[in-house]
């Protein structure tokens, strides 16, 4: 059996994050950095990604390989074997809790993006695809088209209220940029990102003014690319959230 190597669980604290740093000659203000860092999560996903993160330290240690600092080709190989007991979903969450154990432990983080990483779990969703959702209808523009007049007051933006012009421009971006519409809605507490206004501007694309729209990823997500959408045939059009044309 391989001998265990680096094996440890959880930090308890996140003063490695600010080692190094000129902050820690004073110590009230080095301890109030601590004590926000360690208090970033509730308790239920401290808990959850100290388990996450012991499950991936001891795979680690039987197999040989060096969990902190974290290699993309050893992340991925954790990843294949781990399915055999967790799902896509959960892994996701696994996957959170490394990064942010490694960023407590004050090791460097390059992994944000990698190709590796990312295409280990395509793999992986396709080879152990989770449950199916029921259908949902799909909205087309002309489905858009026939909602979009039922607002009050419609399509005088200055005579709407101010949630329904957003909503529209929502939903136009996401028709006709093929997104999910829960990139832009949220509740209080999740972690999906949000449209911000400095998410929208308009760009010169082959010699055409253009809407673009950033989708950010959700920090779940981390090795996923934000999405970059062209809103084409945008000249002209007011978008509620900027206070530009």
């Amino acid at each position: 059996m391989p001998r265990r190597k680096n094996v440890r669980s959880a930090p308890l604290n996140a003063r490695p994050m600010i080692a190094g740093h000129e902050i820690e000659r004073t110590r009230t203000f080095a301890n109030m950095v601590v004590h926000a860092l360690e208090n970033s999560n509730v308790d239920s996903t401290k808990a959850t990604y100290k388990s996450a993160t012991r499950n991936y330290t001891e795979w680690c240690g039987l197999a040989g390989l060096t969990s902190f600092p974290v290699a993309d080709s050893t992340l991925a190989a954790w990843m294949i074997q781990s399915m055999v007991t967790i799902s896509p979903n959960s892994l996701k969450v696994y996957l959170s809790a490394i990064r942010s154990d490694s960023m407590s432990s004050g090791h460097p983080w390059e992994l944000d993006g990698n190709e590796t990483v990312r295409r280990t779990m395509r793999h992986l969703k396709r080879k152990y695809p989770s449950s199916k959702k029921g259908k949902k209808f799909p909205i087309t523009i002309d489905v858009l088209m026939t909602i979009l007049p039922l607002l009050p007051k419609w399509p005088h933006l200055p005579s709407m209220a101010y949630d329904d012009p957003l909503f529209a421009t929502a939903s136009v971006i996401a028709v006709t940029g093929l997104l999910r519409g829960g990139e832009f809605t949220f509740r209080s507490g999740q972690s999906r990102p949000i449209l911000l206004q400095r998410d929208i501007s308009m760009k010169m694309i082959e010699g055409v003014k253009t809407l673009v729209v950033n989708v950010r990823q959700a920090k779940t997500t981390w090795w996923e690319h934000d999405s970059f959408v062209p809103i084409h045939g945008a000249v002209g059009w007011r978008c509620p959230p900027s206070s530009e044309d």
